[in-house]
């Protein structure tokens, strides 16, 4: 039967049987390609109304204000900051994943830059 429906159903439908046991969370992640914008923005709205937690992995800084209500920026393998979604702006959150920047509504991690 999997054979005969498109990777984009069949992902749908496996997606579906994990999310109908009992989990507190979810990792999401490279599948969303899969899905159009809306359908993935639809889900995860869903999910977190049903108190379902989502790490929520995206190059896409839109996507991540749209979806997440709180930010960890990586660079070179290490953490620069993590903040609400409400405490910081694009331009702080780009400063952090370009320059290692971390802003002042952000906690700095092990990666931020350092002031000299």
């Amino acid at each position: 039967l999997s054979l005969s429906l498109s990777l984009s159903l069949s992902l749908s439908l496996s997606l579906s049987h994990t999310i109908s046991f009992t989990l507190s969370f979810l990792l999401y992640s490279f599948i969303s390609f899969l899905f159009s914008r809306a359908q993935v923005a639809d889900l995860i709205h869903q999910l977190k109304k049903d108190g379902l937690g989502i790490f929520l992995i995206s190059h896409d800084i839109h996507d991540v204000f749209d979806l997440a209500d709180r930010v960890v920026v990586m660079k070179n393998g290490q953490v620069v900051g993590s903040a609400s979604t409400k405490d910081v702006n694009k331009d702080e959150v780009l400063g952090m994943i370009i320059l290692g920047k971390c802003p002042p509504g952000a906690t700095p991690g092990p990666g931020a830059a350092k002031d000299d």
